[in-house]
């Protein structure tokens, strides 16, 4: 499985929001990588629709998850919904990322 220093970052911006960084990754198949929460993030979930790319088709954190492409995945665009809490415990979700291209 190939190593990465390659994330995303999810946080969250006063007066802006969720904000996803980048908005559309692109990956390998067995490529590693991590989600990461950033600013103002206590806690996050990421769910694929329909087919995941990953190993893991849902997963939750309040620290960066590792998370690797399957050998297995076909070429294409996998989008995903992630949802977060602040420190308040809000609420925050985006239910439309553009998501994640495998071999693009």
């Amino acid at each position: 499985m190939a190593k990465s220093s390659r994330k995303i970052v999810v946080e969250l911006k006063p007066g802006t929001g969720l904000i996803v960084v980048p908005v559309f990754f692109t990956a390998r198949n067995g490529e590693q990588f991590k989600f990461v929460p950033g600013a103002g993030v206590a806690h996050f979930a990421v769910q694929f629709k329909g087919l995941s790319p990953l190993k893991k088709a849902y997963f939750s954190s309040d620290k960066p998850v590792k998370v690797a492409v399957r050998e297995d995945a076909e070429p294409g665009s996998y989008p995903y919904a992630i949802a977060v809490t602040d420190k308040s415990g809000k609420i925050y979700m985006d239910a439309a990322c553009p998501g994640i291209g495998v071999d693009w």
